[in-house]
């Protein structure tokens, strides 16, 4: 009754996100992981649970592993869960490390008798809300409309107990991170709800790629690989106006007439560009001493 009760509210609203861990530990977790665990991989986190409790070694069959790009077999200590039992924190004996891994990328599980030789070495890392793992020491503020905001708690159900609301259907997330490529890739798939206000670890990010785009633009003359770094210094600054000038005269340069098009209507929409160009121009020439305007 209580499982179908927690899938009930899980439909409807984001809080039930926070509490089935809590509600999971209180009922000595085995049985309600099993009734509302997603079916597909219910076996595989009571197996992980399983070893756990046991002090076991376990096999993680076919690991899709995104770090690596790898597909193989991992045996592992299961120590902690995260994520709502999304994430698990184990052990991996081959590599000697503690490392995340993903329940979705696990394709199955082989129980062993073997028993845990390195308990000692079990330390789990924080995993922000935005799901990436390590020390929470990046200060990110993002302020955002309403659309952005429930997006937001939609697809981060953790970040929302870190929002405030400030204005009539604006709000805020002033919240520690992992690392700025979690929130950078929300930010610029919704660049038209939400501002970028901090922290200057956000724009050292973003300076570090354009200085990296520009050197690829203007030394070496690969306007394919400035892109790529453009690109990913938008994922940081999406209203940064030198950043995109110096991404669609690139895209000119590869004749990708649509998508500089874009980048230019979205200054000119923005109202960030000189529409001269001559202050950007003269931008790049500055860009290895790291004085280019808003990003120094």
């Amino acid at each position: 009754m209580l499982s179908k009760s927690i899938d009930a509210i899980e439909e409807k609203h984001a809080v039930a996100a926070r509490l089935k861990q809590k509600l999971t530990a209180f009922l000595n977790q085995d049985k309600a992981i099993e009734n509302y665990i997603l079916k597909e991989k219910s076996d595989i986190v009571c197996s992980l649970r399983k070893a756990q409790q046991q002090r076991k070694q376990i096999l993680l069959v076919n690991y899709a592993s995104g770090n690596s790009q790898t597909v193989k077999n991992r045996m592992v200590e299961p120590f902690e869960f995260k994520d709502d039992f999304n994430l698990v924190w184990a052990f991996d004996t081959v590599l000697k490390q503690n490392r995340q891994f993903k329940i979705c990328r696990i394709e199955d599980v082989q129980e062993t008798l073997i028993p845990w030789e390195n308990e000692r070495s079990h330390h789990s890392k924080p995993v922000d809300v935005f799901r990436n793992t390590g020390d929470l020491n990046k200060q990110i503020e993002l302020k955002m409309n309403l659309k952005a905001r429930n997006l937001l708690i939609e697809e981060y159900p953790l970040s929302e107990r870190h929002l405030e609301k400030i204005g009539n259907n604006q709000f805020r997330l002033n919240i520690q991170v992992a690392k700025y490529e979690g929130p950078g890739r929300f930010v610029l798939g919704l660049i038209d709800d939400i501002q970028v206000t901090g922290d200057n670890g956000f724009y050292k990010q973003a300076t570090i790629w354009f200085k990296k785009g520009s050197k690829s633009l203007v030394s070496q003359n690969n306007p394919g690989k400035a892109a790529k770094y453009f690109d990913k210094a938008l994922e940081y600054l999406p209203y940064e106006k030198n950043i995109l000038y110096l991404r669609g005269m690139v895209r000119l340069l590869m004749n990708n007439k649509d998508g500089a098009k874009k980048d230019f209507d979205r200054m000119s929409s923005l109202d960030l560009i000189d529409m001269s160009g001559e202050k950007t121009t003269q931008n790049i020439t500055k860009v290895q001493s790291g004085q280019v305007a808003g990003l120094n």
